[in-house]
């Protein structure tokens, strides 16, 4: 999946000198070198369902948080489109003598938590939601943008199914995902924290599918990466006549062989839908010769 490629821009302030009272206001404005800036790049479309786009972010911008070396956020707030640049409110300068780390998220409904200078995104599911991040650590003072690369954190979800008995006309009723509820998101180690898990109903109605080629389900959404279990229910007709309803289901969350959604990418399930009791009813002809028997008639 592509990488969203996003250089962040101009905010700016000052550190005062005492760490743990950080106050704009309080001192001349330093050099312009000392200015922290970003700067956005433009970004082609994602694949996944909300299409985060440089369109998008001209729209809503996305959240930064400044961390400085000794643990003191400096910052964490939203960085809107001004002219050819992204602003925060109020602007911030780099602190004399210490790096910084930079974290970022869209879309700014997710707010960044910082504790001890550990970065984290808390995330309740929303299985339309493209949700990407960015990191940029050990940063000095520099008079250029700080170059960020966006990724995503979502695993996308689609699927194809094919029928495998070509005297049978199948039909895909539904299709139910479950995943986790939610989740707390680690900058530090690109993890997740995963959430209880909970059925999502990811298709409902009454979908044709081939046996000669395989079908593709429109629907499309984003789950948490890791261990998922999908339940799909199809109905088996022959000459217009129902044979069987499905409904079997993928190995438990947890359990051997459960299915993985890998980070950052378009994950594909390809369902094949067996048909194990709705046999072909054939039969096999044989003629048996005629017998023979006799009996002796007298007539009188």
């Amino acid at each position: 999946m592509k990488k969203i490629f996003i250089c962040m821009m101009a905010v700016a302030a000052m550190v005062s000198c005492n760490k743990n009272n950080i106050t704009p206001e309080q001192a001349p404005a330093p050099a312009e070198k000392d200015l922290i800036t970003f700067g956005v790049s433009d970004l082609g479309a994602t694949k996944a369902v909300s299409e985060s786009d440089v369109t998008t972010l001209e729209s809503t911008g996305f959240n930064v948080a400044g961390i400085i070396s000794d643990q003191i956020t400096y910052f964490n707030e939203l960085a809107s489109k001004s002219g050819s640049e992204y602003v925060t409110a109020k602007k911030y300068y780099y602190p004399t003598g210490k790096s910084m780390d930079f974290y970022a998220c869209h879309p700014v409904s997710r707010t960044i938590t910082v504790n001890n200078g550990v970065a984290t995104l808390a995330y309740t599911q929303n299985n339309s939601e493209d949700l990407i991040v960015a990191k940029k650590e050990n940063v000095t003072a520099q008079s250029g943008a700080v170059a960020m690369t966006f990724e995503h954190i979502l695993s996308q979800l689609m699927f194809t199914a094919t029928g495998t008995d070509p005297h049978v006309d199948y039909y895909l009723k539904s299709i139910t995902v479950t995943a986790p509820n939610g989740g707390t998101y680690r900058y530090a180690d690109n993890t997740w924290e995963r959430g209880a898990g909970a059925a999502v109903a990811y298709y409902s109605g009454n979908l044709p599918v081939s046996t000669s080629a395989a079908t593709s389900v429109n629907e499309v959404m984003t789950f948490l990466p890791g261990q998922v279990q999908i339940t799909v229910s199809w109905e088996c007709f022959i000459d217009g006549q129902l044979i069987e309803t499905y409904t079997k289901s993928t190995p438990a969350i947890g359990q051997t062989g459960a299915i993985v959604l890998d980070m950052g990418k378009k994950n594909t399930i390809n369902l094949s839908l067996p048909n194990a009791d709705a046999l072909n009813i054939a039969f096999s002809v044989s003629v048996t010769p005629w017998g023979a028997t006799s009996q002796d008639v007298t007539l009188n």
